[in-house]
């Protein structure tokens, strides 16, 4: 079945990660063809290697790739956003842009009122109605078709162009339509999450290792474990607290390493450690 999306032009500005997985989800989960998707990156290295996966065409130049698409995802660094509009605002051939844009950010901690700000500097009025800002937060789980992506809608986000980005973000996985008010917790919880996840795993399998089980056992036997948890919380017959009681006999193994977990305020730090994340995506929306 067609997408909303085909037939339409998309382009990234970045080729990083996140860009590549959701070039690799509109190829070959939606089927996009090739010569509908653009990508512009200063590696040329990275130029090279994304044109070779997947055969699309790219290029050194951020406003080729911006004028040419109907949908643009800015896939740059936070810390690279201001200075990349910048530099396009600033180009002659921005300005001159007649056409409707959809633009989508996937940069953390750039609010949406912070992006049509860089977007629509020294425009008039009448030319910043063609810019269409939507902020998409993924994570890097879309590499695999299991990401987690949450939305926030401008103003002028008409209901086609979130139709249009709402089948951008389901394309590597599950989506959440969102405030913007929220999307610093979404950043925190959603998009810097798999990170804890991994830094658990590195701490199981470090743990194995030292017990004398090999490198190769340790990860597949952490690897089971979490992917099993994991399928036992979404089939949702029972909450995250209930499940961990099931696993933990009185006196028992479980037990004795959740007394371990508890007494450190393994918990209490875990949502420390998810608030600073927001916090500090906050921060940089503020910048």
């Amino acid at each position: 079945m067609p997408s909303v999306l085909t037939g339409k032009t998309i382009g990234f500005i970045g080729a990083g990660n996140m860009a590549e997985a959701m070039i690799h989800a509109l190829r070959h989960n939606l089927g996009l063809y090739p010569d509908k998707i653009l990508a512009s990156d200063s590696s040329k290295t990275r130029r090279q290697e994304i044109s070779k996966l997947y055969g699309i065409e790219t290029s050194d130049d951020n406003m080729e790739v911006f004028l040419k698409s109907d949908m643009v995802i800015l896939a740059v660094k936070p810390q690279q956003l201001p200075e990349l509009l910048s530099s396009m605002t600033t180009d002659k051939r921005y300005g001159l842009m007649a056409s409707r844009k959809l633009v989508v950010s996937i940069a953390a901690g750039i609010a949406l009122p912070t992006l049509e700000n860089l977007l629509t500097t020294n425009l008039t009025q009448e030319q910043k109605e063609n810019f269409i800002p939507i902020r998409i937060m993924p994570n890097t789980p879309g590499l695999v078709g299991c990401g987690m992506s949450g939305i926030s809608r401008s103003a002028r986000a008409s209901d086609t162009d979130m139709e249009l980005a709402m089948a951008l973000a389901a394309s590597m996985g599950k989506v959440c339509l969102l405030p913007e008010s929220l999307m610093d917790a979404l950043t925190a919880l959603s998009g810097s999450g798999p990170a804890y996840v991994f830094l658990m795993a590195e701490s199981m399998i470090r743990a194995g290792r030292e017990m004398g089980l090999s490198s190769e056992d340790s990860r597949t036997l952490t690897v089971q474990t979490l992917k099993g948890a994991v399928a036992l919380l979404e089939k949702g017959d029972a909450d995250a607290a209930t499940l961990r009681q099931r696993v933990t006999s009185p006196g028992g193994t479980t037990a004795a390493a959740i007394s371990v977990f508890q007494d450190a305020g393994f918990e209490d730090l875990v949502v420390k450690a998810i608030a600073a994340a927001r916090d500090r995506s906050i921060e940089l929306s503020a910048r």
